[in-house]
């Protein structure tokens, strides 16, 4: 299956650390009750302490592209693959 891009890049964030490199870092930041998957709620965190705006239907759609199996969630893989997957 394709992976998911975007035009999301790691930058400083006081809410996320220093920056958003290490995948691993990342993902457990980003996954906030700890269940070892982000939902939409929590990846619209993500998206908005790496400072971008995007609209409810744009985050959503970008959710969509990323988990992949179509669980509603997006799974380690799933984030790992998108993460490593864009340019810098």
């Amino acid at each position: 299956m394709p992976v998911a891009t975007s035009p999301l890049r790691p930058v400083p964030s006081a809410r996320y650390g220093e920056t958003m490199t290490d995948t691993n870092t990342a993902f457990s930041q980003a996954d906030k009750d700890g269940n070892g998957e982000i939902d939409l709620l929590e990846f619209r965190e993500l998206v908005a302490a790496l400072g971008l705006t995007l609209g409810v239907a744009e985050a959503e759609e970008l959710f969509d592209s990323i988990d992949v199996d179509e669980e509603g969630t997006i799974d380690y893989e799933e984030f790992q693959d998108w993460w490593t997957s864009r340019e810098p």
